[in-house]
C-alpha cells in the first residue's frame, strides 16, 4: 500500500469502453500484469495493479469477490446506500441507474468545456478507481474514520486497529511522513489523511484530520481537476509552513537536469509515453525553480512547494552531491542519465529523418508513376525491390499511427496484438529487401543518383526498424 513493490505502470488493460470486456479479478490480474523495474522499497509509484492485488488478497482470504466483501463489510454497515464499486455498479442497480445520467467534461486551453466521448469507461482493475456514490454517503465513510471520543468505529471491533492504520508507515527520505497504510499524508498546516484519484473526466479527492474531527470531499466531472482537489483543502486546513531552522537552502541551480515520473511504462510501446512525462527543471533563482509549467519555491533544504493552487510539494534526496530521486506524494520522479538523453534525442532525430524521407519518397514515386503512366518504363529488379522497401516503410508508419490512436481510445492489449506482428512482418520484409538490393546491385549499371536513393532507402528501413527494436514497438 506504500506503492513502492517496484512494478511499471500500464497503459493498456486499464480502462474499457464496454462492461463485456472486464474479467474477474484474478483473470484481470494476469492480463494487467506489470514488469517489475525497481527492488520493492527503492522507488515509489503509484500502483493501481497493486491496489488490485490487495483485493484480490481480500478474495483468497474471505472467499468472496471484492465487491460482495466491501459492500457486506463497508457500504451495508455504514448505510451507504447509494455507493457501488463493482466496474459496471451490478452491486446496486439504483447507482447504474443513476450513472447513466451522469456526464463528465475536458477542459481545453481556453477553459472551454466539452463533452467527454468516453465518459463512460469500466475499470478492470476495479478496487482502484471503481468506487461511485454520493458526497453523503462519502461523508458517512469519512466519519466512520474519525469516531467521535469514546465511540467506537464501526468499521472496527477496536479503536486500536482503526489508530494502527492511520498512523505513519512511510516517511520520506527528509523524515517528514507520507504515507499511512494506503492513505497518503497530506502537506497543511494540520496533519491530513487523504487520496485523491482520476479516471478518464473525473476527479476527486477525500481529506481528512484525525484531530480536528473535519474532512473535505471533491467530487468533479472533469479530468485532471486539480485546482479544486488540491487546492480547496488548503482554504480549510491551512497552508503547510516549514520548520525555521538554521540549515542554509542550497541553491536551486544544483537540481537542474531532467527528470521522468517513475510511474511509467518501462516494458512495451507505450514506454514511449514516458518521453512525454519528462519535466525539464531550470532554476530562476537562488531558491526558485520551474518545471512541467509550474513555479516551486524552496521552504526547507531540498523541500520545494509549487506557487499555484495545486499544493505540490517536492522533496530531493541527495547522494554524493547529486539528485538521486525527487519525491512527490503518490510517486517518485529519476533523473534522466546523459546516456537516455542521448538516446532519446538520437531516436527523436531518426524518428523524423525517417518519417520526411518514407513520406517524401511515396510522394515523388506517386508523382512519377502519374508522369510515366503513358510511357513504356522498364523496371530492373532492383528497381522494384527498392519500391517495395518504401512501400513497407509508408506501411510501418500508418500502422503506428493506428496502434498509437487504438490504444489512446481504450483498445485492449489483445486486440492491439495485430500491429505488432505487423512490426515484426516489416522487420522481416525489410530484411529481406535489403539483402535482394545488393544482391542484386552488380547485374546492372546505375547512375550515381540512382545508386544513393537506393542506399539512402536500406539505411532509412534499418533505423525504423532499429526505432521499432529500442522502442519495444513490437509488443
Amino acid at each position: 500500500m506504500h506503492h513502492d513493490a517496484g512494478w511499471e505502470d500500464k497503459y493498456t488493460d486499464l480502462f474499457y469502453l464496454s462492461s463485456d470486456d472486464v474479467k474477474p479479478l484474478e483473470e484481470m490480474l494476469h492480463i494487467s500484469e506489470p514488469s517489475q523495474v525497481n527492488e520493492p522499497g527503492e522507488v515509489v509509484a503509484y500502483s493501481n495493479y497493486g491496489v488490485a492485488l490487495a483485493g484480490y488478497i481480500v478474495e483468497r482470504v474471505t472467499g468472496q469477490p471484492f465487491y460482495d466483501y466491501v459492500n457486506e463489510h463497508i457500504f451495508t454497515v455504514l448505510d451507504m446506500k447509494d455507493t457501488a464499486i463493482h466496474p459496471s455498479q451490478k452491486d446496486n442497480k439504483d447507482v447504474a441507474e443513476k450513472r447513466e445520467s451522469i456526464h463528465g467534461y475536458l477542459v481545453n486551453e481556453n477553459g472551454e468545456f466539452s463533452r467527454s466521448k468516453s465518459e463512460r469507461i469500466f475499470i478492470g482493475l476495479y478496487p482502484a478507481g471503481s468506487a461511485i456514490g454520493t458526497a453523503t454517503d462519502a461523508a458517512k465513510f469519512i466519519m466512520a474514520l474519525m469516531p467521535a471520543d469514546g465511540k467506537n468505529s464501526s468499521l472496527f471491533r477496536s479503536n486500536q486497529t482503526l489508530s494502527e492504520m492511520l498512523t505513519t508507515s512511510d516517511f520520506y527520505d527528509n523524515g517528514l511522513p507520507r504515507n499511512a497504510h494506503g492513505f497518503w499524508e497530506g502537506m497543511y498546516a494540520v496533519d491530513v489523511l487523504e487520496h485523491g484519484g482520476n479516471t478518464d473526466s473525473f476527479s476527486s479527492n477525500f481529506t481528512f484530520s484525525k484531530e480536528e474531527k473535519l474532512g473535505v470531499i471533491v467530487l468533479t466531472n472533469q479530468i485532471a481537476e486539480s485546482g479544486l482537489c488540491y487546492g480547496l483543502p488548503v482554504l480549510v486546513y491551512g497552508e503547510y509552513e516549514a520548520e525555521k531552522g538554521a540549515e542554509i537552502l542550497p541553491d536551486s541551480d544544483k537540481f537542474e537536469g531532467s527528470y521522468m515520473q517513475a510511474r511509467q511504462a518501462y516494458v512495451g510501446f507505450t514506454k514511449l509515453m514516458g518521453v512525454l512525462m519528462t519535466g525539464h527543471l531550470k532554476a530562476e533563482d537562488s531558491h526558485t525553480f520551474s518545471m512541467f509549467d509550474m513555479t516551486f519555491k524552496q521552504i526547507a533544504p531540498n523541500v520545494y512547494q509549487s506557487t499555484n493552487e495545486y499544493n505540490l510539494l517536492l522533496h530531493f534526496t541527495m547522494s554524493a552531491g547529486e539528485v538521486k530521486k525527487v519525491s512527490m506524494m503518490t510517486t517518485d520522479m529519476l533523473p534522466v542519465s546523459a546516456n537516455k538523453k542521448l538516446f532519446i534525442m538520437i531516436s527523436l532525430l531518426t524518428a523524423v529523418i525517417s518519417v520526411f524521407y518514407f513520406i517524401a519518397s511515396i510522394i515523388l514515386m506517386i508523382i512519377g508513376a502519374i508522369r510515366n503512366r503513358k510511357k513504356a518504363v522498364a523496371h530492373t529488379s532492383v528497381k522494384k525491390w527498392n519500391t517495395l522497401l518504401t512501400l513497407s516503410g509508408g506501411a510501418a508508419l500508418v500502422n503506428f499511427v493506428i496502434l498509437a490512436f487504438r490504444a489512446y481510445s481504450y483498445g485492449s492489449y489483445a486486440s492491439l496484438m495485430i500491429h505488432f506482428w505487423i512490426f515484426y512482418a516489416y522487420i522481416l520484409f525489410a530484411g529481406v529487401c535489403v539483402i535482394m538490393i545488393f544482391v542484386q546491385w552488380k547485374k546492372a549499371a546505375y547512375t550515381r543518383r540512382k545508386k544513393i536513393s537506393y542506399i539512402l532507402s536500406c539505411v532509412m528501413a534499418l533505423l525504423l526498424s532499429g526505432l521499432i527494436i529500442g522502442w519495444d514497438l513490437y509488443k
